[in-house]
């Protein structure tokens, strides 16, 4: 799990630009990135409290992936529905 974290820690570091910085240097010049980032750390870090209850940590990577989706412009079915439904709601 160590190694897992380490990993996902770097890769976040090379995306923001800070491959070798320490965490207090990454620049996020975005509030909702900023945001979305750390719903994704909350994510995980609940995820590690979950690991006896496969279907609760599933969710959590779940809601983890979908934080950076966010940011990566990856579209969730959720988003389309929730699109669809705020626009063409009957009974407006």
């Amino acid at each position: 799990m160590e190694e897992l974290l380490g990993t996902l820690g770097r890769l976040v570091r090379q995306v923001a630009g800070a491959e070798t910085a320490d965490e207090d240097s990454t620049l996020i010049t975005r509030l909702r990135h900023r945001q979305l980032l750390e719903e994704c750390v909350a994510a995980l870090q609940r995820y590690e409290g979950s690991w006896q209850e496969v279907e609760v940590a599933a969710e959590e990577l779940r809601a983890a992936a979908r934080a950076l989706g966010k940011i990566t412009g990856a579209i969730d079915t959720e988003d389309v529905l929730d699109a669809i439904f705020s626009e063409f709601c009957i009974g407006k």
